[in-house]
């Protein structure tokens, strides 16, 4: 029986990498699909327009892309986001440009975004998906 690494779920977003024989399911997966669970429909918030194209084209790879309501980038590269009100500004705003376009949820599209899920999730009443601690619910659920 082939178990599913917690590690190679963590590690494996990107398409390239491959950790057989064990099945691996990279992050973003998980937790776009997890995110259907919470509402009819969902938005990403992404660091940068550059990874925009490259969400979108997994998105429809994987037949997520109809209840899509929006992907949003706020900006910020993944080293720049420390706790600070520019920041966390950067992200509520993202999050309500997401809200208006009809989601009710939204997923954090990077793991630097962690530490601002809770805040998010007060300020604007949505179900935020904080992707390194939905991995790690997935993965140790799988093991």
């Amino acid at each position: 029986m082939h178990l599913l690494s917690p590690v190679s779920v963590i590690l494996a977003s990107s398409e390239r990498v491959n950790f057989r024989p064990r099945p691996s399911s990279g992050c973003a997966k998980l937790v776009w699909a997890s995110a259907l669970s919470f509402g009819e429909r969902y938005g990403i918030l992404t660091n940068l327009d550059d990874d925009i194209n490259g969400e979108l084209r997994l998105l429809r790879t994987l037949g997520l892309e109809a209840r899509l309501a929006g992907i949003e980038a706020v900006g910020i590269k993944v080293p720049d986001l420390v706790d600070t009100p520019e920041v966390f500004e950067a992200l509520l705003a993202g999050a309500r440009r997401l809200e208006r376009r009809g989601a009710r949820v939204v997923v954090l599209g990077c793991a630097g975004m962690t530490p601002f899920a809770q805040r998010l999730r007060q300020e604007t009443g949505l179900w935020i998906i904080d992707p390194l601690m939905s991995a790690v619910g997935l993965a140790t659920a799988a093991v």
